[in-house]
């Protein structure tokens, strides 16, 4: 059986309530990055780390947190002015992208002001953001003299390096990691696949690619557990997912809201939970339809598992549990 068939298998039989009631375990944390659709960490959450939001969007230009399972308010970070893209670390720390204030401001869990500012080089603009699992920062970044750029910072917030895709020539969007620590990018001519070493060559040497990935338009990025890259279709209402190592073959395509009465909502940005068996969907809609929404992975459906009605559409969406 092959990679395709075995994962909608193994999901087929799973009902809502399962895919709830693993969402809502204690035990293994899902380190979710919207727009940039981090894969999850497979640790447990530390002592006196848990937070009642573990759902967090950017909506109107503010960030805010809600419970996952009702979609109640609980918290709204402070200190930002143009926030543009979100990410948890390994700790459950909160990385929250500034445009207007050219950083990066970290949170810890719980907390509504940030603790730690990472400060973005001269002349650059950053736009989302992703943490490794060695605890490096990723920024997709604009840089204001020339194309767009990946910028990378250890755990201290100091610069790494500078990336320059050669095919990339404009702003970065979404960012997403897979477990070998590949960055995929999003950009407005497609997405990339940034290698940092290569056959474990020295920093600094990699391997910059465009993917053939072909679709309208891009609503979010995600990578599986296996490695496959889930791309949001936005005119379509769908996420599509590719097979490594090529990411030329389709082996799953997600309904993200298609088909429902109440007018299909268009995906901003994508994240997957936990063991993969659902996808939350930072949404707008014609119909005024705002919201961050859960649906069953790989499937989807028009019925959403969990749903959070907003009053502004959602330009970001981040997990963490």
């Amino acid at each position: 059986m092959n990679w395709a068939r075995s994962t909608l298998a193994a999901l087929s039989s799973l009902a809502a309530s399962a895919i709830l009631a693993s969402c809502s375990a204690g035990g293994p944390a899902f380190v979710g990055v919207i727009p940039s659709g981090q894969t999850e960490a497979r640790i447990s959450r530390s002592s006196g780390t848990s937070s009642a939001a573990d759902v967090f969007v950017i909506t109107a230009g503010r960030v805010r947190g809600y419970a996952r399972t009702g979609g109640r308010r609980l918290i709204e970070l402070t200190g930002l002015i143009d926030p543009g893209g979100i990410a948890f670390d390994f700790n459950h720390h909160l990385y929250v992208s500034d445009e207007q204030q050219t950083a990066v401001f970290v949170y810890k869990p719980g907390s509504v002001s940030p603790f730690k500012t990472i400060h973005m080089p001269a002349s650059y603009t950053p736009f989302n953001v992703a943490v490794d699992s060695g605890g490096r920062l990723w920024v997709g970044t604009y840089y204001r003299y020339g194309p767009g750029n990946l910028t990378e910072f250890d755990a201290n917030g100091n610069v790494l390096q500078t990336v320059q895709c050669p095919s990339m020539t404009d702003y970065t969007r979404p960012i997403a990691i897979d477990r070998k620590g590949d960055v995929f990018i999003d950009s407005p001519i497609g997405i990339h696949q940034y290698i940092p070493y290569v056959n474990e060559v020295p920093a600094g040497q990699h391997s910059c690619k465009r993917l053939p990935v072909k679709l309208s338009s891009f609503g979010g990025l995600a990578v599986t557990d296996a490695g496959g890259l889930v791309v949001g279709d936005y005119y379509n209402f769908d996420a599509f997912t590719y097979a490594p190592p090529g990411f030329r073959r389709v082996v799953a395509r997600t309904n993200l809201g298609g088909g429902n009465p109440h007018g299909a909502s268009f995906p901003e940005a994508i994240a997957l939970t936990h063991g993969n068996s659902g996808i939350w969907v930072a949404t707008e809609s014609g119909s005024g339809d705002y919201a961050a929404a859960l649906y069953r992975y790989p499937r989807g459906s028009s019925k959403r598992l969990v749903h959070i009605r907003l009053s502004n559409g959602a330009s970001a969406v981040a997990v963490d549990y």
